[in-house]
């Protein structure tokens, strides 16, 4: 199988079990100037590309703000908890075809926060960064990804 089908099989698969983006990108995108985070080779040395996951976060939560705190925080939290059930499921079926596959923690989670370096609080890789470089969406001002259907409201990983 060429590496588009198997991409575009990954693709399907991912929407099916419910991710609303699918992106990949070169793992030698990270080594462009621009970009000062860690590489995807810090975490695993032969990996070849990185594939982002999203959810979109429904606008009701964030609409419901102020008031709302704690259904916003739910639904985030939901949100978190679904794109790395997605992402697990989708490193065992890369596992099986005989590649290697791990999840970065999910930005916003508790594992990302945690695993941050205390001094830079820099995560172990910019899921954001790979979501652009993977064309999924642009820098606002805020340094919030925006993307075209979402605009800034998605919870991602890689």
């Amino acid at each position: 199988m060429n590496e588009d089908t198997y991409t575009n099989q990954l693709r399907k698969t991912a929407l099916d079990m419910g991710a609303d983006l699918f992106g990949v990108t070169s793992v030698r995108s990270f080594e462009d100037p621009e970009y000062t985070g860690n590489s995807p080779s810090d975490i695993m040395e032969d990996a070849r590309s990185v594939i982002v996951l999203g959810v979109a976060v429904p606008r009701g939560s964030i609409e419901s703000l102020p008031k709302g705190r704690a259904e916003y925080t739910n639904t985030l939290m939901a949100g978190t908890a679904t794109i790395r059930v997605i992402a697990f499921r989708l490193a065992r079926l890369i596992e099986k075809e005989g590649y290697k596959a791990t999840i970065v923690p999910t930005e916003g989670s508790e594992f990302g926060y945690w695993y941050a370096d205390r001094e830079t609080l820099m995560a172990s890789m910019s899921i954001k960064y790979a979501a652009y470089r993977a064309g999924l969406g642009n820098y606002g001002i805020n340094h919030l990804l925006i993307t075209d259907e979402f605009g800034p409201r998605v919870r991602m990983t890689a």
